[in-house]
């Protein structure tokens, strides 16, 4: 696992497997789960739980994200093919309209590389 130090408060934090991070330069600018929790702008972020009990979205599609690569947040099939780009990737741009399966509006699926400096926190 790699771990960082957030540059907001101080913590050290895991920011997920080693093997992500290798193509990362981002423990520079790292923030742990709850800072970048709380710069998030969504109005679908729980101000009672938190980061503790929020559930993300893939950054690349409409599936639930179960990994959390430095910030970015991927399904077990974008995150296997990472490097692949579009690949199997939909496009949705989370609004009303676009039979998305997760049912609510989110920021547009985005082709995401590990390293990558942007961040996107979804909470859904």
């Amino acid at each position: 696992m790699a771990t960082y130090q957030c540059f907001e408060c101080g913590d050290t934090f895991c920011g997920g497997k080693a093997e992500c991070d290798a193509q990362s330069d981002k423990a520079k600018k790292a923030k742990c789960r709850e800072c970048s929790f709380a710069g998030a702008r969504s109005s679908l972020k729980c101000k009672k739980h938190g980061v503790k009990y929020a559930i993300f979205k893939c950054d690349c599609c409409c599936s639930i994200a179960t990994y959390d690569c430095s910030g970015n947040h991927y399904c077990n099939t974008c995150h296997s093919k990472i490097d692949k780009k579009t690949v199997g990737r939909p496009k949705c741009r989370g609004r009303e309209g676009d039979n998305c399966p997760l049912g609510v509006p989110h920021p547009p699926n985005q082709v995401r590389n590990h390293g990558n400096d942007v961040t996107t926190l979804t909470p859904i």
